[in-house]
This record gives C-alpha cells, sequence and structure tokens, in this order.
C-alpha cells in the first residue's frame, strides 16, 4: 500500500467514524462467528466505529446462554457456525432477543437457510464473504438505525 492509498484509507476511516460514533458508540454488539480472522476483523472495525460493547462468541449455544443476562442492540452472526445451521427456532430468538440482525454468510452459499430470507424480513441485513471493511460499513449502514 502506498503513502496515497493510505492516505485515502485513513480519510475513508474518518468519515465512517465520524459518520457511525455516535450511533454505535452506545450500542451492545454481539457477535457469532466461527472464524478467529473474522472476528478479530469484526470486532476491531466495529471499534473503529465507535462500538465498545462487543462480544464475541464462536457459536450459537454460547451467545443464546448469554441472551438471557445480555439483551444485545445489534447482532452479526455467521449463518453456519461450527454448531451447525441455524434453525428457524434459533434464529427466531435472536429476532427477537435483539432489534437489529446482520447475517454474515458464506459467498458460495447461495441457498440461504429459508428463514432469513422470508418475507417477514427476520434478518436487517445479509452480509456476503469475503467481505471488506468498506462492506461491512456499507452493510451497518443499510441498516435502520444508523
Amino acid at each position: 500500500m502506498n503513502s496515497y492509498q493510505l492516505g485515502g484509507l485513513v480519510d475513508y476511516l474518518f468519515e465512517i467514524t465520524y459518520f457511525f460514533g455516535v450511533k454505535l458508540i452506545s450500542m451492545r454488539i454481539m457477535v457469532i462467528e466461527d472464524n478467529p480472522v473474522i472476528s478479530w476483523m469484526l470486532k476491531n472495525q466495529l471499534e473503529i466505529l465507535g462500538a465498545v460493547d462487543i462480544r464475541i462468541y464462536e457459536d450459537f449455544f454460547s451467545a443464546f446462554v448469554d441472551l438471557e443476562s445480555y439483551i444485545p442492540d445489534l447482532i452479526i452472526t455467521n449463518l453456519q457456525a461450527l454448531d451447525g445451521w441455524i434453525d428457524s427456532f434459533d434464529f427466531n430468538l435472536l429476532q427477537k432477543k435483539s432489534r437489529y440482525l446482520l447475517v454474515i454468510t458464506g459467498l458460495a452459499n447461495s441457498d440461504l437457510h429459508p428463514v432469513v430470507i422470508d418475507d417477514s424480513g427476520a434478518a436487517t441485513g445479509i452480509l456476503y464473504k469475503p467481505f471488506s471493511s468498506p462492506q461491512l460499513c456499507r452493510a451497518l449502514q443499510e441498516i435502520d438505525f444508523i
């Protein structure tokens, strides 16, 4: 990356942080992702955007246990975590426990779980892997709270 590209990235991050910072700073965010690299990227990007209360889980079971005491404003979840495909019951539980839900799924996975794309609009947004920081920001930007 040359200095011109780095300068553009810094400008971009400043604009995004200015735009999102106030919105995300007071939000509770739950991330369910089994890939540690993607979890790290999500956490770092959300922190750049001003989020401070971020909890990361590798599987749905751990997240569901915490949902009894921790009610997030936003859940970002991998559709297929280590414990297998999320089912309709699990997905509806996530939807009821949070105001906003961003689902991450593999690019090759063109057949999304039916409950994700049903007419009720269960998922607030869908983000396809592989994705970049700007794509994550755009997906967050499309959510109503922004």
